[in-house]
């Protein structure tokens, strides 16, 4: 794993390394795949299609964020109370990565009881 850090802080998948370059974040890897021009171009060669494909990778994005914050905070909250003190909780908010969503950082204090159990499991 500290080799992975190493290439990306944030430790998210996926990385990408090419020519020396890291790249981090599935929509700029594509975007970078997609102007080296060794194959066929990922994304429409018409305006509009490439404004409709864009937007959709957006959404696609937004739509990521919601279920990361969701499982985050039903599936991982109870454990991270179970098992850090306030001041490790803190600390591991604070590394989060750039969050689009404040959510996702509410939810160690404020978030959703698991339905998984773990707590009830491991107490």
């Amino acid at each position: 794993m500290p080799e992975y850090l190493a290439l990306n802080p944030d430790a998210v998948v996926p990385t990408l390394v090419h020519d020396g370059r890291v790249l981090v974040e599935s929509s700029l890897i594509i975007e970078y795949l997609d102007t080296l021009g060794n194959a066929e171009r990922l994304m429409p060669d018409d305006r509009e299609g490439e404004f409709q494909s864009r937007h959709w990778l957006l959404r696609c994005l937004d739509i990521h964020d919601a279920i990361s914050t969701m499982t985050f905070g039903t599936t991982a909250r109870d454990r991270m109370l179970a098992t850090k003190t306030p001041a490790e909780i803190e600390e591991a908010v604070r590394r989060m990565p750039r969050l689009r969503s404040p959510a996702k950082s509410r939810n160690p204090r404020t978030g959703l009881p698991s339905q998984s159990g773990w707590s009830d499991r491991h107490s």
